[in-house]
Order: structure tokens, then sequence, then C-alpha cells
């Protein structure tokens, strides 16, 4: 029986850390398992040695169907439930900021706070099973991780985020691909290969390049226009200094591969 130390899963291959949601079958939410994530997560962000991170969920029904909507402990008391929307919402801040970058591997069900897990990190692979839905509204409910509300127009435009969270219907990967939310669609038998094969390919970059990249990409995306640009002068002159831009450079005169050192 799934037990509250077994509700986040780690594996370690090689520079890629696999987190998993593990309260099968719908990987559904609650505090226990969102504190568990936060803090593999913030670990993740300490231990340089790792180059990605792919989140994903177990079995083949869900990544995650959203919040558990009958645990009286975080939807009963009020300050509890503000407890564990401020602890969505910091789990959200953390996958964006982490230096490294974060795959999110969805298969099944991926609703409410699954989409609030999985579309903030840097790449989303859907199968062709996977469907992903906002239904707050039809819960009597509306999303309140920072995401749904304040993310999804700045990511897909104001008509697309309405459709979804107004309509709040199902729509299958090939659907999230097109508003933008998925990178690619896959059999599920192939998923955790691509995720892989994606994150394998990012470990060969330089680390401190990626995570000024992704910062540099959030910043345009949520800062103003002088802030973003003043920080992309900022980080062209921090990683010119850098270890890896010489090595960078050195490996393409000799025509090897670069052995980036994250310094």
């Amino acid at each position: 029986m799934n037990t509250e130390s077994t509700f986040v899963l780690v594996e370690r291959k090689d520079m890629v850390k696999i987190i998993t949601l593990n309260r099968p079958p719908l990987n559904i939410v609650n505090p226990t398992m969102l504190r568990r994530l936060l803090e593999e997560l913030q670990s993740t962000a300490q231990d340089r040695s790792i180059r990605a991170v792919i989140l994903t969920g177990s079995g083949q029904r869900a990544f995650c169907a959203g919040a558990d909507m009958g645990d009286e402990e975080a939807f009963g008391q009020e300050d509890v439930g503000k407890m564990f929307r401020e602890m969505g919402r910091k789990c959200i801040g953390v996958i964006e900021s982490l230096p490294q970058p974060v795959i999110a591997a969805v298969d099944g069900y991926c609703a409410g706070g699954g989409t609030g897990l999985a579309w903030p990190c840097d790449f989303v692979i859907a199968t062709d099973k996977a469907k992903f839905g906002a239904k707050d509204a039809y819960l009597g409910m509306i999303p309140s991780w920072s995401v749904g509300m304040v993310r999804l127009a700045k990511w897909i435009g104001r008509r697309n985020a309405l459709e979804i969270l107004l309509m709040g219907q199902w729509f299958s990967g090939e659907k999230a691909k097109e508003y933008g939310l998925v990178n690619k669609v896959v059999p599920p038998e192939k998923l955790m290969d691509e995720a892989m094969e994606i994150a394998n390919h990012l470990c060969t970059a330089a680390p401190l390049a990626i995570e000024r990249l992704k910062q540099g990409v959030r910043k345009t995306l949520f800062d103003s226009f002088e802030e973003a640009c003043r920080y992309e002068a900022e980080s062209s002159d921090f990683i010119k200094t850098t270890w890896d831009a010489k090595e960078g450079i050195q490996a393409f005169m000799e025509k090897r591969k670069p052995n980036f050192q994250g310094r």
C-alpha cells in the first residue's frame, strides 16, 4: 500500500534525476505529497551534478489528476488550505527557477494541480493517450497556484487561455501541442525514452548557460523589457568569464566535444 514516504519517488540516471508522483491510480496531490515534491526540487537546485530533471507520474492512468478534493486536512480548514495554495505556488516557482531544465513526461490525465505542475516545466512530452483539463469552474472553484489565471495567458494568449479555463473541457496531447503547451506527442511506450533522450542531450550543454537562458526567457515574459535586456547584458558578460565558455571555444577549435564543468 502506498505510504507517505513513497508519495514521491526519486531515481538517478547519470546526470538525470527522475522524480515520480506516486499516489496511484491518479497521483492526486495532497499536502504531504506536495511537501515532499518541494523538498526534492529544492535539494535538486543545490546539486549541480544533476544536469536535467524529468517529472512524471506513476502508472498510465494519470500524470496527476489534480488535488485531493477528499482531503479534509487540506480543504476543510482555512489555514491549511492557504498553506496548500502557497506550497503549490512555491513548487511552481522552484520548477521555473531551477538551474536545471525540467521535462514533464505526461501520460493519462493531467488536470487541475497536475497542469499546474506540468505546464511550468521547460519541456512537456505527452503521449497520444494524455488528457489535459482545467475544470475548476465546473467544480465551483478557480485555479490558485498562479498558473491558470496568471501564467497561462502569457504563454498561449488570452483567447486560448480563456477557451481552456472557461470551457473546462478535456483536450488531447495533440491539442495541447497546438496551444503551445506540449513540445512533442509520442506513443505511451516511448514516453520515457523520449524524455530521457531530451534530458541526455541537455546534459551536454553548458549548465550555467542553460540556467541563464531559462531565467532570461522567464524575465522576458514576466518582467519589464528594460529589466529583461539588463539581465541579458549582465548574463552575457558573466558567461564570457566562465571556464565553460573557454572550454566551449577551445573544443570547437579542436573539433571535439566540450567537457563542461558548470563553472
